[in-house]
């Protein structure tokens, strides 16, 4: 199916060297009628070649703009999904085609950039950006060494797409609202003589019944159909549970497989800054509305990325639609039942998919795991730990650090000797860690060295030990990479205590977390 490469044919040598005019002469001197042409004819009767299909793709939105991207990166799309292992060059020599890949949008950045979105194209940048998404997915897992330079087209891109649904809104809200020519007519028959219409029948879509570039295409057509869908229904009504279960339904549906990963971290490009930084901004502004709509929208940019469901999540709490809250929850969950290695993996430079906050919220609500940890012990007071230490948790899962961290003092107050103060300290410690404080924990469990020292507590009591060495090291190792007290020798010497001492206690622990 993949053809055999013929480095000497003809037709190559002419397409290559009417591409060759673009390093020297621009884009303008390319006859892309003639690219496409030779390209179409190498690709469809020759060999599945990933930089011919790069100079056809280019060709694609040279000729047809935004029209054209759009199908050039679907085929790129398709071609990578069928045929990475025998096209050419081959897989092995995976730098050239997504260098390949890579050529392409670096060519059409200026001209995502410069378009002007109106209404005989906002639904082609909407298709777009949707295929940008599958696209960078399917290469992101079938390439395992080389990452796709995407964050400089994807940003005016998604500008872009915002304008286009905010021009397909107002046109649909504008066509809701305007008079049928008929209602002067309409409103003097008797309601009783008006027969109700008979509602029109959706087209047929045509199902493909084998695997391919056509089942794909339809697979993400329908997606694109239940997302437009699933839009109008929040808009409609921002509370409506059912949006929010065909959203995570339709966002996820063309994921076949997780990114590939080099320990933990994927060739995924991260979300920018401002995208994080927005999102807290909104919360923090308790514009819960705004920020649903915008994180419902990121959610589709980075399907890789899970912090959007929380922010979605604890803003419909707020706004009190707890059965919205229970389908975001419900969606997501399946998702990870589907695919539990996400928790894991990072994006490229080593941002995770999942922050420490988001993690909790999905350790504390989404899964609702019974099991909460020991406390060192198993009396009335470590019950009472325990219990106090869960309901903390799913107050931070759910924004509520402050009212968290003082349920955990009011009980520390109660704490009538060091033991039991010792161990209402070690969970302080655990939530913050858990809800992306490691410093705040980091200086909580310093304070606790020299207690422990003094009550020999590694000799007495290894159980409560092991659970000291354990937050400790849980909490260092959580440190973001920009903090100070990494540079600190007390903290160096304490990192080196506490792995000597848990290898000591409990060498299968060790294992686990070192």
């Amino acid at each position: 199916p993949a053809g055999v490469f013929d480095r000497d044919d003809p037709a190559l040598e002419e397409l290559q060297e009417e591409i060759s005019k673009l390093d020297m002469n621009g884009l303008n001197a390319v006859a892309w009628d003639k690219v496409q042409e030779l390209a179409t004819d190498i690709l469809k009767n020759k060999n599945k070649n990933f930089v011919v299909a790069g100079y056809l793709a280019l060709a694609s939105a040279q000729r047809e703009k935004i029209k054209g991207l759009d199908r050039g990166l679907r085929m790129l799309t398709c071609m990578a999904e069928h045929f990475w292992e025998e096209g050419y060059p081959p897989a092995k020599r995976e730098r050239a085609r997504v260098n390949s890949a890579n050529w392409v949008l670096e060519r059409c950045t200026s001209m995502i950039e410069e378009v002007e979105v109106g209404g005989g194209n906002a639904s082609s940048i909407i298709s777009l950006s949707e295929g940008l998404d599958r696209f960078a997915d399917i290469y992101g897992t079938k390439a395992t060494k080389e990452g796709l330079e995407i964050t400089a087209f994807l940003r005016p891109l998604r500008e872009k797409k915002r304008d286009a649904d905010y021009l397909i809104k107002q046109s649909t809200e504008h066509a809701d609202t305007t008079p049928n020519q008929n209602s002067e007519e309409a409103a003097a028959v008797p309601t009783s003589q008006v027969a109700a219409p008979a509602m029109a029948a959706a087209p047929a879509a045509t199902l493909p019944t084998n695997k391919g570039p056509e089942f794909d295409k339809a697979v993400s057509d329908f997606r694109t159909n239940m997302l437009d869908f699933a839009k109008a229904m929040r808009t409609a009504d921002i509370r409506d549970p059912r949006s929010y279960l065909i959203q995570r339904t339709a966002q996820w549906l063309t994921i076949t497989s997780l990114p590939a990963a080099n320990k933990s971290e994927t060739l995924l490009p991260p979300p920018t800054d401002e995208a994080f930084n927005s999102l807290d901004l909104m919360e923090s502004s308790e514009n819960y509305e705004l920020l649903i709509n915008q994180a419902e929208t990121m959610a589709q940019d980075y399907l890789f990325w899970l912090d959007p469901q929380r922010y979605v999540a604890n803003a419909l709490g707020k706004l009190g639609a707890e059965k919205a809250v229970l389908s975001v929850v419900a969606g997501l969950r399946n998702y990870l039942a589907s695919y539990p290695q996400i928790l894991e993996l990072k994006f490229q430079g080593g941002k995770p998919f999942v922050s420490e906050p988001t993690r909790l919220w999905i350790d504390e609500v989404v899964l609702a795991s019974e099991e909460t940890g020991t406390t060192g012990g198993g009396d009335e007071v470590a019950t009472e730990i325990k219990t106090q230490a869960s309901q903390a948790r799913k107050l931070a899962a759910g924004g509520k650090v402050a009212e968290a961290a003082k349920l955990l003092d009011e009980g520390m107050s109660l704490a009538t000797n060091q033991r039991d103060q010792f161990r209402w300290a070690l969970a302080k410690a655990q939530l913050c860690t858990d809800a992306g404080l490691a410093e705040a924990a980091v200086h909580i469990v310093v304070g606790l060295e020299d207690m422990a020292a003094e009550h020999d507590l590694e000799q007495w009591e290894p159980g409560l030990a092991t659970l000291h060495s354990k937050t400790v090291l849980h909490a260092l190792s959580k440190l973001p990479p920009e903090s100070e007290m990494l540079g600190l020798g007390q903290i160096k010497d304490l990192r080196k205590k506490h792995s000597e001492s848990i290898y000591r206690l409990n060498m299968q622990l060790a294992l686990e977390i070192m």
